[in-house]
């Protein structure tokens, strides 16, 4: 299979009343050395610039919208930890089917920001490891995270040298609460394949979890340098920086970018903007956060705001 990823999205409308709202089908191809990773697919409004729905992409690469109401989108195909791997418009208005986004095989040392580094594409698992990585992906699909654990070692007994492998080892080992076996796991992955962003920001989330901070910061750090709308790597690099009075005011930029899909880093932003003295941002952040999180104690956030003047 050519070393390229190609999403295939095809809309068929339920009724043709622009008020009826859609059902939204779609597939996923990819090279074999992508084999293993899990995929979401995700709509922004355009005209809202939010992201109104995300969906998992299935073992075999199907996936759908259920209830999209007509309107311009942007489509994004990301990784589980946020790297966004294709995007493109979509206007269900004047897009017939299909739609395909595609991923060419970089023709340079260095991956383009948002793309599939070279250190993956030059590197395809045996098929004993490919069939071990198939597994894994399943097992994590259902939340079975210890037995996808259990597979993925098996593909690196098979293919020591497959940085996906390594990297989705770390993941699945956070899952269950051993960040402290993740951390080696994600520096294989980066000395295999230094110009994935993923590791490095899973490299810095696991030494966050462990409290080291300081150790954290570099890899963070370098993963937003690598693909600076990395959704994790800002979300990480803003907690850190968030960590010091010194770096208090850097960490804003990061956590609003992380806030664009992740509430809690805009509540970790509402805190850091009262810190820095600009109350009404941070009262317009928490408001925000509050509608963005329906289950949230309203008396809570009330609580929240009175500690503003």
């Amino acid at each position: 299979m050519k070393a390229h990823l190609c999403l295939a999205l095809f809309a068929a409308f339920l009724g043709v009343a622009k008020s009826e709202m859609p059902l939204v089908h779609g597939e996923v191809r990819y090279s074999r050395g992508l084999a293993g990773n899990r995929f979401t697919v995700e709509l922004e409004d355009t005209s809202a610039h939010q992201v109104v729905d995300r969906t998992s992409v299935a073992v075999d690469g199907s996936f759908e919208f259920r209830n999209v109401r007509s309107g311009r989108y942007e489509v994004r195909l990301t990784t589980e930890f946020g790297d966004v791997l294709v995007q493109s418009g979509f206007d269900t208005f004047q897009q017939g089917p299909p739609l395909v986004l595609t991923v060419p095989e970089p023709r340079t040392a260095a991956a383009p920001q948002g793309a599939v580094s070279v250190g993956r594409l030059r590197h395809e698992p045996n098929k004993k490891a490919m069939k071990a990585l198939i597994a894994a992906q399943k097992y994590s699909g259902q939340g079975d995270y210890a037995r996808a654990a259990e597979e993925l070692r098996k593909a690196i007994r098979l293919d020591p040298e497959c940085s996906e492998a390594h990297g989705n080892l770390g993941a699945q080992l956070i899952r269950t609460g051993k960040a402290v076996e993740a951390i080696p796991e994600f520096q294989r992955a980066i000395e295999l394949d230094p110009g994935t962003a993923s590791h490095h920001s899973n490299l810095a989330f696991a030494l966050m979890l462990q409290g080291q901070f300081r150790e954290a910061l570099e890899p963070a750090t370098r993963a937003v340098r690598m693909e600076s709308t990395n959704v994790r790597a800002n979300c990480v690099l803003g907690y850190l920086l968030a960590r010091s009075p010194e770096t208090l005011p850097q960490a804003v930029p990061h956590l609003r970018i992380a806030a664009r899909e992740m509430p809690k880093a805009r509540f970790v932003l509402a805190q850091v903007l009262r810190e820095l003295g600009n109350e009404t941002a941070a009262r317009q952040e928490i408001d925000q956060y509050a509608a963005e999180m329906p289950g949230i104690n309203p008396r809570e956030i009330e609580k929240w705001k009175s500690g503003l003047r």
